[in-house]
């Protein structure tokens, strides 16, 4: 009789942790539930709305940490443009103790006395983080490895040609007609206008500037002004000329592709060699220097992708840190549910 409660008793242990193992694997090579964070992706997926992250798509990802010894288990399919996705946050892999929410590289670019603000322990002390153990940010894949991007007037163009976007997509605009056409459209279509120096402005999405009441004939799409370079935006170079609605083009290296360097691009790809693929990168005397050997070209070890969120005013995304690297992605947002 003990002998067969002790073996009732075994038999629930065993198949509890039999299910502890299966929601173990399901979770790191399956699929997993997270809420959307931020409000980049407005109006696809609004803050605080729970997705399921598809990670069987692009395959489980193995040893992301090590991009020499990186690689992924069969997946259902390779990734595509239009994608969404949830990654580790490449920008990551060094954060302030205090501020872990923001970029450790913006901040850096931010404030010109960052190393005084570091040393008054104001914000605590840096750390570098492993690849999973860094943020997750959701976007949607905009240029695929291999692929060369230009953004013009806002614009998207892969491989020179101009490619249509999402109807989800919220673009900043001016009103342009006066403050009574204004209020009718405010209460007709719930509009929410913002006044800055003296005009005001509509974060209004394609689908509502070309279907809505003409809504188009009263605004204007704000722009940074073309040759006008923004310290901020990737690679972080005034000589560029870049801002956030006119910038490349730039080639997005995918696996085994050989660059060549110069000192025209080295600020494009500096990073991705160092930080992202494990190298060391100097410059001496007008001349590359990689492991210690002077070189004119790089063959990457890995894919990389550029990503943007649909609300495009308010995200931080690819135009302000670059491109997100292969070992970075967890996987892909197939499901959704409504906020809890």
């Amino acid at each position: 009789m003990l002998k067969l409660i002790w073996w009732k008793i075994f038999r629930v242990i065993l198949w509890f942790a039999i299910g502890l193992l299966l929601a173990d694997l399901i979770y790191r090579f399956g699929v997993e539930l997270i809420t959307v964070p931020s409000a980049s992706m407005e109006k696809s997926i609004p803050v605080g709305e729970y997705v399921w992250i598809n990670k069987l798509i692009p395959g489980p990802r193995i040893n992301p940490n090590k991009p020499n010894i990186y690689f992924r288990l069969p997946g259902l399919r390779k990734i595509k443009r239009n994608d969404v996705i949830v990654f580790n946050f490449p920008d990551a892999d060094t954060v302030v103790i205090d501020r872990k929410d923001e970029s450790y590289h913006f901040l850096k670019r931010q404030y010109p006395d960052f190393d005084r603000l570091l040393g008054s322990g104001k914000w605590g002390e840096i750390s570098n983080l492993e690849v999973k153990k860094r943020p997750r940010i959701i976007k949607r894949v905009i240029a695929l490895p291999g692929d060369s991007i230009t953004l013009f007037e806002g614009d998207i163009l892969i491989n020179g040609n101009r490619i249509p976007e999402e109807k989800s997509v919220i673009r900043l605009y001016k009103w342009t007609s006066d403050n009574e056409t204004l209020e009718k459209y405010t209460e007709q279509l719930e509009l929410t206008p913002f006044k800055k120096n003296n005009s005001f402005y509509l974060e209004l999405t394609s689908h509502q500037i070309e279907s809505q009441l003409k809504l188009g004939d009263y605004c204007k799409r704000e722009l940074f002004e073309l040759n006008f370079p923004d310290p901020n935006i990737f690679p972080f170079k005034t000589s560029t000329g870049w801002n956030a609605d006119f910038m490349g083009p730039f080639y997005l290296p995918k696996k085994g592709d050989e660059v060549r360097l110069n000192h025209d691009n080295i600020a494009l790809y500096f990073r991705l060699i160092s930080t992202f693929e494990g190298n060391k990168i100097t410059l001496k005397n007008g001349k590359i220097e990689i492991n210690g050997k002077i070189t004119g070209t790089y063959k990457f070890k890995l894919n990389y992708y550029w990503v943007m969120g649909d609300n495009r005013p308010h995200s931080f995304d690819s135009r302000y840190w670059g491109p997100v690297p292969e070992n970075h992605i967890i996987g892909i947002v197939k499901l959704r549910r409504a906020r809890l």
